[in-house]
Parts: structure tokens; C-alpha cells; sequence
């Protein structure tokens, strides 16, 4: 949702693309756009950039004020970062970002996560 240039999360705009797109949810890492996206009952994802302690605190207080339904961890190879954020709240964990192979994927599996989400087509679909 915060890299479509002109629109923003609030009620109006949101309301607009899921009468026009029809959606089944949103990323974002904006509180007012997770907010207004429950509202309109999209699946709502937060996602954090845990950069560093702080970040990691902070995206951690967020996810229990908002209730998101699900939050993506960015960077996605952070296993570290995804164990503890699941062992802090109760939500599916998506791991994002900077992950290029097979093993990086498991490794976040592995920490916790229920998802992965790269650009990387050829890792879209991988056989065990």
C-alpha cells in the first residue's frame, strides 16, 4: 500500500481501491492505513523494518496496539529477529527482503515464520 505514489491509507482512498481493485489485503507499514484497513476488512499485514533494537521494540509495541492479522519481518534473513518477534506476539510472521536462495527460505521457516515473500520469481515456487 505505501508504494502506490498518490494514494494514501486513509478511509476514502482504501474504500477506493476496493471497489475498483478489490484486493484481498494490504501491506503496509503505516498504524492509520493497518486501522483503516480493518475497517474496510481487508487482510491487513504490518510490516516492520526491525534495523535495530529499538526498530525491533517498537515494531513489537505497534503489533499489539494495531492487531494486525499478520506481519512481515524485513529483512526476511533476520531468524534472529523473526524467533523473537514470534515469541512476542501471537500473529502469522511473514519473512521479506533480502532473501536470494533455498536455505534462506528454510532458515526463516524455521525461526517461525509461515511465509516468505521475495522478488525473486524462481524461489516463488521451490520442491522440497
Amino acid at each position: 500500500m505505501d508504494l502506490i505514489e498518490g494514494l494514501k491509507g486513509d478511509y476514502e482512498r482504501l474504500l477506493f481501491i476496493k471497489q475498483c481493485v478489490e484486493p484481498y489485503g494490504i501491506i503496509t507499514t503505516r498504524a492509520t492505513t493497518i486501522k483503516n484497513g480493518k475497517k474496510l476488512d481487508f487482510c491487513v499485514i504490518q510490516r516492520i523494518f526491525a534495523l535495530d533494537s529499538l526498530s525491533l521494540e517498537t515494531g513489537i509495541r505497534n503489533i499489539h496496539s494495531i492487531l494486525p492479522d499478520a506481519v512481515e519481518v524485513l529483512p526476511g534473513v533476520a531468524s534472529k529477529i523473526i524467533t523473537t518477534i514470534g515469541n512476542s506476539v501471537q500473529i502469522p510472521i511473514i519473512a521479506g527482503g533480502l532473501i536470494h536462495n533455498k536455505k534462506e527460505i528454510m532458515e526463516a521457516i524455521s525461526a517461525g515464520a509461515m511465509a516468505i515473500s521475495t522478488s525473486k520469481q524462481e524461489l516463488w515456487i521451490l520442491s522440497q
